[in-house]
C-alpha cells in the first residue's frame, strides 16, 4: 500500500510539472526559473548542512570538510538562482536525459509488471514514446536551438509517463490456478 502511496503522490508531481512545462514553455525565462528553483534547493541544503556542520561537536576534519563542501554547494545554488540563463543548455540536455530515463524505466516496469498482470502490446507504445522522445532531444541537441521545443516535449512525457502508470495501475491481475490442496 505505501508503494501506491508514493507513487500516487509522483504522479501527482509529475502532472503538475508536466503540466506546467507545456503551459510556461513559451516564455523567454523558462529555463531562468527552473534553475532557480534548482539553485534554491541547493541553497537550502547547503545553509542546514553548514548549520550541521557548525554545530557538531565531533568530528574534527568532518566537520571542516563537511563546512567546505557546504559552502561550495551553498555557492553553487547562489550561481544558479541569480544566473540561472548561464545553465540553459546544461538544463535542456538533463530534460532530455530525464525523458529518456523515464521511458527506459517504464519499459523496464512494464516488462516486469507482464508476470503480475495481463498486459497486451500497446502497453509498451507510450514507454516506447517517452524514450523515443528523449533519445530524439539527446541526437538532435537542441531541436536546432529551440529549447521551448525540449520544454514543451518534457512536459507531455511527464504526463504520458503519468497515462501510462495509470495503465499498469488499472490493469487486470493475472489469475493463479490453485495449487494442491486448492484443487480440490
Amino acid at each position: 500500500m505505501k508503494q501506491k502511496t508514493a507513487t500516487i503522490v509522483i504522479d501527482v508531481l509529475l502532472v503538475m510539472m508536466g503540466v506546467a512545462c507545456m503551459v510556461l514553455y513559451p516564455r523567454p525565462q523558462f529555463f531562468t526559473w527552473i534553475a532557480a528553483a534548482i539553485g534554491a534547493v541547493f541553497t537550502i541544503a547547503s545553509l542546514a548542512s553548514v548549520v550541521v556542520a557548525l554545530r557538531a561537536s565531533d568530528g574534527g576534519q568532518w566537520r571542516l570538510v563537511s563546512a567546505v563542501s557546504s559552502v561550495g554547494g551553498l555557492c553553487f545554488g547562489l550561481v544558479l538562482m541569480f544566473r540561472g540563463h548561464i545553465f540553459q543548455d546544461a538544463i535542456t540536455i538533463i530534460m532530455a536525459m530525464m525523458v529518456a530515463a523515464m521511458g527506459l524505466y517504464q519499459l523496464v516496469l512494464t516488462t516486469l509488471s507482464r508476470k503480475l498482470v495481463n498486459l497486451d502490446w500497446w502497453h509498451f507504445v507510450l514507454p516506447v514514446l517517452i524514450f523515443a522522445a528523449g533519445v530524439a532531444m539527446l541526437a538532435l541537441g537542441d531541436f536546432g536551438g529551440s529549447h521551448e521545443a525540449v520544454a514543451l516535449t518534457t512536459g507531455i512525457a511527464m504526463v504520458a509517463f503519468v497515462a501510462h502508470d495509470v495503465l499498469l495501475l488499472t490493469a487486470r491481475p493475472k489469475l493463479v490456478p490453485p495449487t494442491g490442496d486448492e484443487a480440490k
